[in-house]
């Protein structure tokens, strides 16, 4: 079974789902993607024996190199809010999603990108890979999930670093701290995720979502409040000077020069 989007591609087979980010040159998660996202997700709740979903980007560069910065420049504080919300939900919908799922990082995953390989069970990665919350390099803060998964898996140190910072860890340091769980050659990713997923498809899937349930429920406490503060202070980095300088300045390609108000 194959479903074809505006922005992913999705086949099913052995009871596996490969969803596949497939927008040159960097699959940035623009609204159409997120949509996509969306609707495959109900498809394949549909399926009458999944029992797993990977995730990766097509191409070699990148799984998915973060939102789309082109739509977010000059949208109303209102639009702005609506838009993160959505999407926001979005990613929930594939964190909650009952089928175990895997992130297959190849390349970049940056901002957005990350979130929703935070969504996901499990990420392995490519040894060429790059992950990180960058959204401080532009006056903004992760909005969409990410200030509240990153802490639950990998502490709030290694989080605060990683957001203060903004930097692009590689894979083997992203493996040390627990953010990825395997990280293999570049060649050898999508077999290693096919592996795995093999391996999670012959154990009981009845099993297998009421652990992810219980699972669930520990990471998920407090989560909605979490989100709603996140919403807040996404709200308020957009409506400083800083974040206005660092879109600027992402558009213009140079150093930002934060105002500091």
């Amino acid at each position: 079974m194959a479903y074809t989007y505006e922005t992913i591609k999705c086949a099913v087979s052995d009871k596996i789902a490969l969803v596949t980010l497939n927008l040159p040159k960097y699959n940035v998660l623009n609204g159409q993607m997120l949509r996509d996202i969306r609707d495959v997700l109900n498809e394949l709740k549909l399926e009458a024996d999944l029992r797993c979903v990977i995730f990766t980007g097509e191409g070699e560069k990148a799984f998915c190199a973060g939102a789309d910065v082109g739509e977010l420049t000059d949208p109303t504080i209102d639009d702005l809010e609506e838009t993160d919300s959505w999407a926001r939900g979005i990613l929930t919908k594939v964190a909650n999603f009952p089928i175990p799922t895997i992130a297959a990082i190849n390349g970049y995953a940056l901002g957005g990108g990350l979130e929703l390989a935070l969504s996901c069970d499990i990420r392995i990665a490519s040894d060429s890979a790059k992950v990180g919350l960058v959204e401080t390099s532009l006056g903004m803060i992760a909005g969409w999930g990410g200030s509240q998964r990153l802490v639950r898996l990998i502490g709030a140190g290694q989080a605060k670093k990683m957001m203060f910072t903004a930097d692009k860890i590689n894979a083997a340091k992203a493996l040390d701290i627990g953010l990825v769980q395997d990280v293999c050659p570049a060649a050898e990713l999508m077999a290693q995720a096919m592996e795995l997923a093999q391996k999670i498809a012959a154990n009981s899937p009845v099993a297998n979502r009421l652990a992810k349930q219980g699972v669930n429920f520990y990471l998920n406490q407090g989560i909605n409040e979490g989100l709603d503060l996140e919403r807040q202070l996404d709200r308020a980095t957009y409506e400083s000077e800083d974040s206005k300088e660092g879109m600027k300045a992402f558009e213009e390609k140079r150093t930002p020069n934060f105002p500091n108000k």
